[in-house]
């Protein structure tokens, strides 16, 4: 979709360090899209990075707080 060409992913990915140009901007952006794809609406925050806000997560981890964020929105 952005035009880049996609590296090798894996669980233990982390998307902000490891992906090129994929900074917290970036984040927003994918979490806007993953808005749209999934029809729905995340209220806080962004999956790409840990609750505190201190650290950029994992591909797996991602998708956890993906889940764990939709059920927070799905339950407003």
């Amino acid at each position: 979709m952005s035009g880049r060409e996609c590296p090798r992913l894996g669980d233990a990915t982390k998307p902000i360090g490891d992906l090129a140009d994929f900074d917290s901007l970036a984040a927003v952006e994918a979490t806007v899209l993953l808005e749209v794809e999934l029809n729905c609406t995340i209220a806080r925050g962004t999956p790409f990075i840990s609750e505190s806000g201190k650290r950029a997560l994992t591909l797996s981890e991602a998708a956890k707080r993906l889940g764990k964020l939709i059920a927070a929105a799905s339950a407003e």
